[in-house]
């Protein structure tokens, strides 16, 4: 690893950017996520149930950075039959 100098600029990072990746729905209605600040690409996984999920990501505004078929997947009145879970799961870090 190296070493940063204080002495460079460095480059800012923009605390406002929020994204979320989906890479799992459950079939019990829960969604494994990634949420990421400012860096989409250091991001922690969390796992909340759909309603919950829907509401953090209006709360905090995100970017959605899934696949179109898990955001599909994760609106309130999808159900596990409806969008077939078990077929739509993806590699954490998959770019979409």
């Amino acid at each position: 690893m190296t070493p940063i100098d204080p002495t460079e600029p460095q480059t800012p990072v923009d605390v406002t950017r929020k994204f979320v990746r989906v890479t799992q729905v459950r079939d019990n209605g829960l969604v494994v996520f990634e949420f990421s600040v400012g860096w989409p690409e250091m991001a922690a996984e969390l796992v909340l149930p759909r309603a919950a999920f829907n509401e953090f990501c209006a709360t905090h505004q995100v970017q959605r950075l899934d696949d179109a078929t898990l955001t599909e997947a994760t609106h309130a009145d999808a159900t596990p039959a409806d969008t077939n879970q078990d077929a739509k799961q993806v590699q954490p870090g998959a770019r979409a």
